[in-house]
């Protein structure tokens, strides 16, 4: 829902899901579909556009390396967004939470695809920290 108020001109909806668990590393992803009205017409998104949360406990000694990144502040106790791997990277204690999601959005409401990534990463990571 956090995601789908950032993108108000287009439905979101979950097709599938997937998790993994390799200590310290903790991993679940949802394949996202888009919907959008574009030229008259509706129009679904193709492909896979996962939104995933990664928890790596105990990662903040090396899974958190913000130099040359972009900082978000107010996030956890510290965050960073890296534009290589479309990620909101986050350290919460001596945890690491890294949130990806390539959103499926309307390119002509969205012209820069990055920056919707991010602004779906960060909405969805301002949920996430919610519940942690």
């Amino acid at each position: 829902m956090a995601v789908a108020a950032a993108f108000p001109s287009d439905t979101v909806t979950i097709d599938g899901n997937q998790q993994h668990n390799t200590p310290p590393a903790s991993e679940c992803g949802f394949n996202q579909k888009g919907v959008y009205t574009g030229n008259g017409m509706t129009n679904t998104s193709s492909g896979d556009h996962w939104a995933q949360l990664t928890v790596i406990t105990g990662g903040a000694s090396y899974a958190f390396n913000p130099a040359g990144n972009d900082t978000i502040s107010g996030m956890g106790d510290g965050a960073y967004w890296d534009a290589g791997t479309h990620t909101v990277v986050i350290r919460k204690g001596q945890n690491v939470l890294q949130v990806i999601d390539e959103v499926p959005v309307n390119l002509s409401a969205s012209p820069h695809l990055v920056t919707a990534y991010r602004q779906a990463a960060q909405a969805l990571a301002t949920k996430i920290l919610t519940h942690v």
